[in-house]
């Protein structure tokens, strides 16, 4: 067993010499992460990544006859801890940052930290894992993508946006041999909202819920 400390960057530099959605002219940009993880006897894990993205966008200006282009900056902070408790136990923790920047337009910044566990025991027939997270931004601009776990062949990258609570249960159960039975979860908790969605998806209230069953059978 031994320790291992990594660390990966990349830059990817774009331009656009024609016309785009929300850019009326030749634009370009930079997209730079920088990301080290330290791992030990394969137990915990420590991350810290750091991306930095610039593009631009119209911006629209009373005076102008003329959209101009401005930079639309970017930056991402996140730290992450994982670590095996146990042969049936596993836990872990997020804490991101987003902070958003149009010149001479807007700025926000948002944030969200969750924590995870895992379980499997009964011979690994039943495993569960869970969510409790606590996401608060100031716009849709500031807003954090995060990667849940589903159901089989499912996945999950929601975007917590606005302030409040989100929390899933994710639970496996192998019946028999040939049979496993997927159940999930999730309810977000919107603090300062009357109504979740629009149109025909809108809900009376501040909370949204959604359960989802599988049943894989084998022969």
């Amino acid at each position: 067993m031994t320790r291992k400390f990594e660390w990966v960057n990349y830059v990817d530099m774009f331009k656009f010499p024609w016309l785009r959605f929300r850019v009326d002219g030749p634009s370009q940009g930079i997209d730079f992460l920088s990301q080290a993880t330290y791992s030990w006897y394969k137990k915990g894990k420590f991350l810290l990544r750091y991306r930095y993205r610039v593009k631009q966008e119209n911006l629209l200006l009373p005076q102008a006859n003329e959209n101009i282009l401005a930079d639309v900056v970017r930056n991402q902070f996140r730290l992450e801890y994982q670590y095996k408790l146990s042969d049936t136990w596993n836990i872990k923790s997020r804490a991101e940052l987003s902070l958003f920047d149009k010149k001479q337009d807007s700025k926000s910044e948002g944030y969200m930290v969750f924590q995870d566990i895992f379980w499997k025991g009964f011979r690994n027939t039943l495993n569960l894992n869970m969510r409790a997270a606590y996401f608060n931004t100031k716009d849709y601009d500031s807003r954090i993508y995060a990667y849940e776990s589903d159901v089989l062949y499912a996945s999950s990258f929601p975007m917590y946006y606005d302030q409040g609570i989100r929390t899933y249960l994710n639970t496996r159960y192998r019946l028999f041999k040939s049979t496993d039975i997927w159940l999930r979860y999730a309810l977000t908790h919107y603090f300062n909202r009357e109504n979740v969605g629009s149109g025909l998806d809108m809900i009376e209230g501040n909370k949204k819920s959604d359960v989802r069953i599988q049943v894989r059978w084998q022969w």
